[in-house]
């Protein structure tokens, strides 16, 4: 009788990792699926790559031994990749939906330009200005230490990098029409103003020098002027053109801790 069970108990293990096996060898990756949304002139090219990617590293493999984060870390070494969406489909594909990356900012420091989106995204770093898009803002430091060795393609550019940058990254996040309105940017780390030259020709400067005077710009400090963004452009739309033209919006914090908001039509540097 126990011999009797061990032999139904062995047939139904067997049975079972057969039936496994056999599931594992059915349910394969068989098709991928790719919908891109990019600028005109990038579709084809960048389907062509995650098309590659997924079917070289995917297709073949077991749909139960294939992770939506592996091809997220996959697809995305590429970074002028964004993920809108990864899904699985039972029992045998794999539906991706990307996003080609925009360059509209190059942080230009030492004489090197480093490309982000609009997120700020770091895409690519260079010292030809040749490969600078016309129609990107930049954004120069002067006069700022910045470790470049924490700026990874891949990776955001902000706070963690420097005070001063991730609070005009989000400045201009915080404008309602950032990109018709302002043409360039400057980051003076000697003065803690961060200058925004405007398209219509009034540049607003940020003072980030703090409270007493000192050197060190705290981001906590740092974020209760950034704070007042929409008031800022709320005061610049109020202007009338001959302001709009010329002159300088200033935003500093007083020594009562309070911010202001006013114009000048010159200004001493």
């Amino acid at each position: 009788m126990k011999h009797k069970l061990l032999i139904v108990i062995s047939t139904v293990l067997v049975f079972a990792l057969t039936v496994v096996l056999a599931l594992v060898w059915l349910l394969k990756i068989r098709y991928v699926e790719v919908n891109v949304v990019a600028q005109t002139g990038y579709e084809q090219a960048l389907y062509e790559e995650i098309e590659s990617v997924l079917s070289k590293e995917y297709v073949g493999k077991s749909y139960f031994f294939v992770s939506e984060k592996d091809i997220d870390d996959k697809i995305t070494a590429n970074p002028y990749v964004k993920v809108k969406e990864i899904k699985k489909v039972f029992p045998d594909k794999i539906i991706v939906e990307v996003e080609r990356r925009k360059e509209q900012f190059a942080i230009v420091y030492n004489k090197e330009f480093f490309i982000t989106d609009g997120e700020y995204f770091l895409l690519k770093r260079t010292a030809d200005e040749s490969q600078v898009n016309g129609a990107i803002v930049n954004i120069t430091l002067l006069d700022i230490q910045l470790d470049v060795s924490t700026l990874i393609e891949g990776k955001a550019i902000g706070y963690e990098n420097n005070v001063l940058v991730g609070s005009t990254t989000e400045i201009f996040s915080n404008l309602k029409d950032g990109f018709n309105l302002v043409d360039r940017i400057e980051i003076i780390g000697s003065r803690n103003w961060v200058r925004f030259y405007t398209k219509t020709g009034v540049c607003i400067e940020f003072s980030f020098t703090p409270i007493g005077g000192g050197e060190t710009v705290e981001k906590e400090f740092a974020k209760t002027i950034v704070a007042k963004t929409e008031e800022v452009e709320n005061f610049y739309n109020k202007l009338n053109e001959s302001q709009k033209s010329e002159g300088y919006v200033i935003v500093l914090t007083k020594d009562s801790g309070e911010i202001s908001i006013s114009y000048e039509t010159e200004k001493a540097n």
